[in-house]
């Protein structure tokens, strides 16, 4: 059978359907992926967003941080999932995330079905699958997944036809931008498949129209709310803290491999030295493993690949899909669904607060403070990045009776939501003062006794 066969086409379109039909089922029947507490403070920003005609610039949540600066790049991707709760609640939100992973598996399916077939292709994608299956989450990264995954494959067919990409992908980078700070990794790529075209091809003329490109795409991902700005706020988020500790060696499945055929065919260096680059982003940034899982296959499957081949999706199969897809879809967004009590959603000790001491400051855990900021209540300190290091180093040493007495003066605290193992639970208990008003197992609520 030759690989312009109709056969072998319509099996290798029918693999980007199963994909994308796998994906859709398992992520519409995971509740899981709206049990991050950051969901909550996103959908907070969209909904302020929509109610003051305005994109956020400064932090209007937090008591201890209000009016500092706050760069929301995914806020495109907020209105996204705050139009999607306002519509029907948690079930839409769940649906939505479906729909973009759903989206993102068949595209991935479809753009490697070019370059593999067989075993090859169905080994790249179960790969994928297994180290992004973890990181599939309601957050602006898989809200610009699918546009990601189109903009990277566009340039990795530019370059195995030995031609400058496409202006039209320059709508994606300006999509990708708008919906997280991803998008710098598309810049680097882009810029690094640029340099290899210039070494590989040794044709001044094709350095210029990648550098032309590029160019383009720089100024294009500048097109946002916040400018250079943006960009810089982007680079921010790239960069591993300090302190920070390995989230995950299940990126190895797919950089191993991936990494042992590109340092094999030696033509192919810049490609593994950015597949080095997008495993340890994917090791130490928790927000990165998706993406990573999504550009490694793409940036090695030319490698890997036997030929040339044009995957072409019958309208039968699709039609098919299509209907399956707004049924579930629909059924999902309709069926209700509450989160329940978790370590990010203190529902049930929130309720056992008096509504006067609700509207006092309070000290929390940080991964409770979305779940306020979603319930009008405004936190000591949250998830979000804009807290400066030496604030979060302050609240992880509370522990301590003396500190603890400090900050609650200092900040005029009446009440804390803490998770039962926060030290300075203990260290309350054993305050004067204070008195412990609910017990459960995920939180435990203080509040300062009157008169103290």
């Amino acid at each position: 059978m030759t690989p312009g066969s109709s056969s072998l086409r319509f099996d290798q379109g029918l693999a980007a359907l199963l994909a994308a039909a796998i994906a859709l089922g398992a992520a519409v029947m995971t509740p899981r992926v709206i049990q991050d507490g950051e969901l909550y403070w996103h959908i907070a920003a969209g909904r302020w967003m929509i109610e003051n005609y305005a994109v956020l610039r400064i932090d209007p949540f937090s008591y201890t941080f209000t009016g500092h600066p706050w760069h929301t790049q995914g806020w495109l991707s907020q209105l996204m999932l705050t139009g999607a709760y306002l519509a029907t609640g948690f079930s839409a939100v769940i649906a939505l995330v479906a729909l973009m992973t759903s989206l993102a598996a068949g595209a991935l399916a479809f753009e490697l079905a070019r370059f593999l077939k067989g075993i090859r292709l169905f080994g790249a994608l179960a790969l994928a699958f297994i180290v992004a299956a973890g990181a599939v989450s309601a957050r602006p990264y898989l809200m610009a997944l699918p546009f990601a995954i189109l903009y990277a494959a566009g340039l990795v067919r530019a370059r195995a036809d030995e031609r400058r990409p496409s202006y039209w992908l320059l709508a994606l980078m300006l999509l990708w931008a708008n919906l997280n700070t991803g998008f710098l990794i598309g810049l680097i790529i882009t810029f690094a498949l640029g340099l290899e075209a210039y070494l590989k091809q040794r044709d001044p003329a094709a350095g210029r129209d990648w550098l032309i490109f590029s160019s383009y795409a720089l100024m294009i991902s500048l097109v946002t709310p916040y400018g250079f700005d943006g960009l810089l706020h982007a680079v921010r988020v790239l960069l591993i803290p300090a302190d920070g500790h390995v989230h995950s060696v299940l990126p190895l499945l797919l950089a191993l491999p991936a990494g042992s055929v590109l340092f094999v065919k030696k033509k192919t260096l810049i490609r593994a030295a950015l597949v080095v680059l997008l495993l340890v982003l994917a090791v130490y940034l928790p927000a990165q493993q998706l993406l990573f899982a999504a550009m490694v296959p793409l940036l090695s499957a030319e490698a890997l690949s036997t030929g040339r081949f044009e995957p072409v999706l019958a309208w039968r199969p699709v039609a098919a899909l299509v209907v399956i897809a707004l049924v579930g879809l629909g059924a999902r967004s309709v069926l209700r669904f509450d989160p329940p009590d978790s370590a990010v959603r203190p529902a049930t000790a929130l309720a056992h607060v008096p509504e006067a001491v609700l509207r006092t400051p309070v000290l929390n855990e940080p991964s409770f403070g979305g779940y306020l900021v979603s319930q009008d209540v405004h936190p000591f300190i949250d998830s979000r990045p804009i807290y400066a290091h030496a604030f979060r180093a302050r609240f992880a040493g509370l522990g301590d009776a003396a500190a603890l007495d400090r900050v609650t003066r200092r900040y005029h605290i009446r009440w804390t939501i803490l998770a039962p193992e926060n030290p300075a639970v203990k260290t309350l208990d054993g305050m004067a003062g204070w008195k412990r008003l609910y017990t459960g197992p995920n939180a435990v609520v203080h509040v300062k006794k009157e008169g103290s």
